[in-house]
């Protein structure tokens, strides 16, 4: 089958206020590719922001079945349908920049970033130079080469330490893998929990390839890596259903408290991945926050620099938009 469909599969209201509707067979060509990777090929007019943002806001189904994961593999055979109207596609929000007053600390090693939700930790297929390090380096001048140490999911926002140099890279992971260094985030979630502090140890499996989503393992001969985080409830709205939520994690697993969290039932707000209808009762601005970024923030870490001996903490406020969420606590 060609890569563009025939006509008579597919209509072309101009107006953004009509359905259009896409269908496709996959064929041999687009066999195992990512969806949105292979509907960028089988709509050459349309952007892969364009086709991502359909997938994103539930309009695309495969084999009848809703899809929105844009990294899952599609197989020869499948059926994909699009249906959309052109007003609902979300608009790519600016792309925040990184600028000295994000800057939480800096010594002769290591900078302390607050990293605005939206910009990628590290280089992707397209956010040219707009992530970290890139930016990093633009603003260092010429002074030092960036280094990242650790990295945060791209739309979780909050503390972000870079190394200056290769060698205080070495360090300062190595710190990190020794567990030496004190790792703090708050979310915002819908859901209650019986008790204030609870721990949460088990067993998650890597990002799949073909999902983009990690699982509970049962055990660790299923390819699972023991992950373990502390929670407490530093607030709970029963009117609204949310809780605010302070999380210690001691493993670096991918997607660790977005996992977690989602298992006990609090699940995090905007998070698209685990758990995407939880906002459709809250206010408007409240829904309109969390179309665009999940509520996961990196609020501190803590740790003994290993040439001064001494305890530095380094906290990076919740960003503005959460207010958008505190109010109903209130």
């Amino acid at each position: 089958m060609s890569n563009r469909p025939p006509k008579a599969n597919r209509s072309q209201p101009n107006q953004s206020s009509k359905l259009q509707k896409y269908t496709f067979r996959i064929d041999k060509g687009q066999h195992e590719e990512r969806l949105d990777i292979a509907l960028t090929k089988l709509m050459p007019d349309f952007s892969r922001r364009k086709i991502r943002s359909v997938i994103d806001t539930g309009g695309c189904y495969i084999n009848k079945k809703r899809a929105r994961t844009n990294s899952r593999k599609v197989h020869l055979g499948d059926i994909i349908q699009l249906e959309f109207k052109n007003e609902s596609i979300k608009k790519r929000p600016p792309v925040a920049g990184i600028t000295k007053e994000d800057y939480l600390y800096e010594d002769d090693e290591i900078i302390a970033i607050c990293k605005p939700a939206g910009v990628a930790s590290q280089a992707t297929r397209t956010n040219a130079k707009q992530h970290v390090l890139a930016q990093v380096k633009m603003l260092a001048l010429g002074a030092y080469t960036p280094y990242l140490i650790h990295r945060l999911d791209q739309e979780t926002s909050g503390v972000m330490l870079i190394a200056k140099s290769k060698e205080a890279s070495d360090t300062w992971s190595a710190l990190f893998k020794e567990r030496a260094i004190e790792k703090y985030y708050v979310a915002l979630a819908r859901g209650f929990h019986p008790r204030k502090t609870a721990t949460i140890k088990n067993y998650l499996t890597r990002i799949s390839a073909s999902t983009g989503l990690v699982k509970i393992a049962k055990q660790k001969s299923e390819g699972g890596r023991m992950a373990h985080t502390d929670i407490e409830i530093l607030d709970y709205n029963k009117k609204w259903n949310l809780s605010y939520v302070k999380c210690r994690i001691f493993t670096g697993r991918s997607h660790q408290i977005r996992v977690h969290l989602n298992s006990v039932g609090l699940p995090i707000i905007g998070d698209k991945k685990y758990n995407r209808e939880l906002t459709s009762d809250l206010p408007g601005a409240c829904q309109a926050a969390a179309s665009i970024h999940h509520f996961l923030h990196a609020s501190k870490i803590a740790f003994i620099h290993p040439k001064t001996k001494k305890q530095v903490e380094i906290i990076a406020p919740e960003p503005k938009v959460w207010h958008t969420f505190f109010n109903l606590f209130s």
